[in-house]
């Protein structure tokens, strides 16, 4: 038998602190670059964040989007 996770199932609670820190290191990372926060490439912003984290970039691309 296969159970399906649909998005929007309740996440497990590690998952949701796994996201919010990944929410919170982007958001630190946009605010530290200041006015080059929306002009440098989300390939550099994320590997800072896969730095951090060790997720690979799907991964943080999948949190963010």
């Amino acid at each position: 038998m296969f159970i399906l996770h649909v998005r929007g199932d309740r996440k497990r609670d590690s998952t949701a602190i796994r996201d919010a820190r990944v929410h919170a290191l982007y958001r630190e990372i946009i605010s530290g670059l200041g006015d080059l926060g929306q002009e440098v490439s989300r390939k550099y912003i994320y590997g800072k964040i896969q730095d951090e984290t060790g997720l690979c970039f799907k991964t943080i691309a999948y949190i963010l989007n």
